[in-house]
């Protein structure tokens, strides 16, 4: 695949990052929002996985992520975030041929991002939609102190960070993924409580519209997530109303079921959604490992 990057301005004037994976001939796009502390370079490998397809590939930083500016993760609440997707996504679509199909993707937060974001995007709600382990609802433990003095501080200074207590080992099981995590100067570990606050209030938000979210859907992760609430997930997908969404919480896995061992079991039902809701068929063998 053709390896590409670029910038794009943001509403307020911030340079945010981007970059694309395409084959010779795309005949549809994939636009990737990503999670909290990570970056668009962290789906390399994902892109290189999907290289059979003809696909093009888009995946932005947010901002105060990865190579976009922003104080990392310093993010004053989540309305940024959709704005920024909104004008993302629109650039992208502006590349795509009126009836070339355009699939969205969120990890974690950033699926959080992508749900918030469709609620005011009524054009882009019929887009096949898919949620990778999407942060609707926190399982890692938060001590009372910082959930209070969350609360009060994104009143009075939203941008000021907190650590966000994920470590590496919490997203895979691989070692080389693990030794890499812990080497790459673009991630961080960082939230702000402005961005904190504003992501529960949209979690209430999104349960509420559920059912306006009826685009097909490929809800994807664990079934025990030790970062986000598996049950939430679950609860998500009970209300989401095409009869062609696909559920595949899958057992034995950490955060990125596209990064963990066992990763075969996230691509298959992710290739057979991209065929089912994109039109492709892939050039070669259907796993590359």
């Amino acid at each position: 695949m053709q390896r590409t990057e670029s910038f794009f301005e943001s509403a307020d004037g911030l340079r945010l990052y981007y970059q694309q994976w395409s084959s010779a001939t795309p005949r549809a796009q994939l636009v990737i929002t990503h999670g909290l502390g990570e970056h668009s370079d962290c789906y390399d490998d994902f892109a290189r996985e999907l290289a059979d397809y003809d696909l093009r590939i888009s995946a932005w930083d947010l901002r105060g992520h990865g190579r976009s500016q922003g104080a990392r993760g310093a993010i004053a609440d989540i309305y940024q975030l959709t704005q920024d997707f909104e004008i993302f996504a629109n650039f992208v679509l502006k590349l795509s041929h009126a009836k070339e199909p355009v699939l969205l993707m969120g990890h974690s937060m950033g699926g959080l991002v992508l749900l918030k974001s469709l609620l005011g995007l009524r054009e882009l709600r019929e887009r096949p939609l898919i949620l990778s382990s999407p942060f609707l609802g926190v399982a890692l433990p938060v001590p009372e102190w910082k959930r209070q003095a969350s609360g009060v501080i994104s009143q009075v200074a939203p941008r000021f960070t907190l650590d966000a207590g994920l470590p590496p080992e919490l997203l895979t099981r691989d070692p080389v993924k693990l030794s890499r995590y812990r080497r790459d100067p673009l991630r961080h570990q960082k939230i702000s409580a402005g961005l904190f606050e504003s992501a529960l209030s949209s979690i209430e938000s999104v349960f509420f519209h559920a059912r306006t979210f009826a685009a097909p859907t490929l809800v994807i992760g664990s079934e025990s997530d030790p970062v986000v609430d598996s049950d939430e997930i679950r609860q998500l997908a009970r209300h989401l109303p095409n009869p062609a969404n696909e559920v595949a919480l899958l057992p034995d896995r950490l955060h990125e079921v596209f990064n963990d061992l066992g990763r075969e079991g996230a691509f298959a039902p992710l290739k057979r959604f991209i065929e089912s809701h994109a039109g492709l068929r892939p050039k070669r063998r259907p796993y590359r490992g």
